[in-house]
């Protein structure tokens, strides 16, 4: 929920549903919309794709932060085109949970085309110092260089 809602889909609420009908019980997420459960049916009906983006990667960090410290300081983390689909207020919420990634993961790797958000991001956060690399066409094959 914590992050769902940092990622902008505050009229949401994530709950765990538990089915134990079979001889091991199934784990699955009911999701919410001002208290009132949304058959999985008709999901794709009430969400954005912004929401669908917003459900998929707080998962995702939920998942990552579910891990140790430790484990978290050994992890490198790829996202490619994270915020595909996302408003200004999501991408900036999500833009802040990396620069927290990066201070407690290995490495952050964050693929993306979008070169407008590329700047805005460097510039809003130079001084977590992130690094920008990018892919270079030379003659028939592509190296890394360090990106301005």
């Amino acid at each position: 929920n914590m992050y769902f809602q940092e990622f902008g889909s505050q009229e949401f609420k994530l709950q765990r549903r538990v089915d134990n009908r079979g001889h091991k019980p199934v784990i699955s997420i009911e999701v919410l919309f001002k208290g009132t459960a949304i058959p999985e049916a008709r999901l794709e009906h009430v969400f954005s794709a912004s929401d669908r983006r917003a459900l998929s990667l707080s998962v995702f960090w939920a998942q990552l932060y579910g891990l140790s410290s430790e484990l978290r300081a050994q992890t490198i983390v790829v996202l490619d085109d994270p915020v595909t689909s996302f408003d200004e207020h999501r991408i900036s919420a999500h833009n802040d949970a990396l620069v927290k990634a990066g201070r407690e993961f290995r490495q952050v790797i964050v693929l993306t085309h979008f070169r407008d958000q590329v700047a805005q991001f460097m510039k809003s956060y130079a001084s977590e110092a992130p690094r920008l690399l990018t892919l270079v066409r030379s003659g028939s094959s592509s190296e890394i260089a360090e990106g301005d």
